[in-house]
C-alpha cells in the first residue's frame, strides 16, 4: 500500500485561509499518523509555525513519535500543537508485546514528560477489557499511570475489528454487545473473566475518576501561571466531567450491556466494522 500525503506548504496555506476567512482556530488532525514521514510532518511545522497562526492543533501521536521527535518539540510547540492524543494502550509491557503495540512502558512515560516539558497537553488513551483485569489490575493501572503524569486519561475498552492481529486472536471469545453501533470504545463488547459488565464499567469509571482529580491536577486548574493555559484546562476538565456523569447516566438507562452472545466471530459480529480509529 502506498503512503499518500499532502503538500506542507500548501496544507499550510489551507489552515491560513481557514483562519482569515472563517475565524477557524482549533484544528483537529484527522490523519492518525501525521508523524509517519518526520522530514514531511517536519516541513509542514515549519510552514506552520512560520505563517504565526493563532491556530492550535489536537493530534493523535505514537508514543515512540513523541521520543523520536525529542528535537523538535519546540518546533510542536511554535507550530500549535496544543493537544497530543497517544495510544498508550496499558500500562503492562506483557500486554503491550501482546498486542504487538511496537512500544514499551518506558517510551509512554517517557513521551509524556517531554510534552509537560514543552507546554503541550498529553491525553493517555488507555485500554480496558483485555479480559484478565480484575481490581488489583486498575489499582495497578493507576498508579502507573499517576506516574506517567499524563493531563487527561481517555478510558476506551477493547474493541476486535477483525483486520487486527487481536481481533483474529480472539474470535472464540464471548461478546456482550451485538449491536455493532456500540463498537465505538465508549461500550463494553467483549466478556470478562473476572469483572462482570458492571463491575468492570464501574473500575473504569473509578480509573477515571481517581486520575483526574489527583491534588495537582485540581491546583492547576487554580494556579496555572498561563492564563490561556488555565481556561483550557478549565473548559477541557468541565467537558470531562459532563461525559463522565453521561456515561453513568446512559449506563443505568440501559442497564447494562445484554447477555452474554457465542463469540466475536458469531453471527452477531460477522460484519467487519469500518471505523477503525483507536483499534487494537
Amino acid at each position: 500500500m502506498k503512503w499518500r500525503h499532502r503538500d506542507p506548504a500548501k496544507l499550510a496555506d489551507e489552515i491560513a485561509w481557514l483562519h482569515h476567512a472563517r475565524g477557524v482556530n482549533f484544528i483537529t488532525l484527522a490523519d492518525e499518523n501525521p508523524t509517519t514521514h518526520k522530514e514531511r510532518w517536519r516541513s509542514f511545522l515549519e510552514e506552520v509555525a512560520a505563517r504565526k497562526l493563532p491556530v492550535r492543533f489536537f493530534a493523535t501521536i505514537r508514543a515512540t513519535d513523541i521520543v523520536r521527535d525529542r528535537d523538535i518539540l519546540d518546533l510542536y510547540h511554535e507550530a500549535g500543537i496544543l493537544y497530543v492524543l497517544m495510544g498508550i494502550e496499558s500500562t503492562s509491557d506483557e500486554v503491550l508485546r501482546q498486542i504487538a503495540k511496537g512500544s514499551t512502558t518506558r517510551e509512554d512515560y517517557l513521551a509524556c514528560r517531554l510534552l509537560k516539558q514543552h507546554g503541550i497537553f498529553s491525553i493517555i488513551g488507555h485500554i480496558v477489557g483485555f479480559g484478565a483485569e480484575d481490581r488489583s489490575t486498575f489499582r495497578a493501572a493507576l498508579r502507573q499511570l499517576r506516574l506517567y503524569d499524563g493531563d487527561y486519561l481517555n478510558a476506551m475498552y477493547v474493541t476486535p475489528h477483525c483486520w487486527t492481529p487481536f481481533g483474529e486472536a480472539i474470535r472464540d471469545r464471548e461478546i456482550i454487545e451485538p449491536d455493532q453501533s456500540k463498537w465505538d470504545y465508549r461500550h463494553q463488547v467483549l466478556a470478562q473473566d473476572r469483572l462482570s459488565p458492571r463491575q468492570l464499567f464501574l473500575a473504569v469509571k473509578w480509573l477515571e475518576l481517581r486520575f483526574h482529580l489527583r491534588p495537582g491536577r485540581l491546583w492547576s486548574l487554580l494556579w496555572d501561571r498561563d492564563g490561556a493555559r488555565r481556561r483550557q484546562r478549565r473548559w477541557v476538565f468541565r467537558h470531562i466531567g459532563l461525559v463522565w456523569l453521561a456515561e453513568i447516566f446512559e449506563f443505568l438507562a440501559r442497564g447494562g450491556p445484554g447477555r452474554r452472545r457465542p463469540s466475536v466471530a458469531g453471527p452477531a459480529a460477522r460484519v467487519c466494522v469500518e471505523e477503525h480509529a483507536g483499534a487494537v
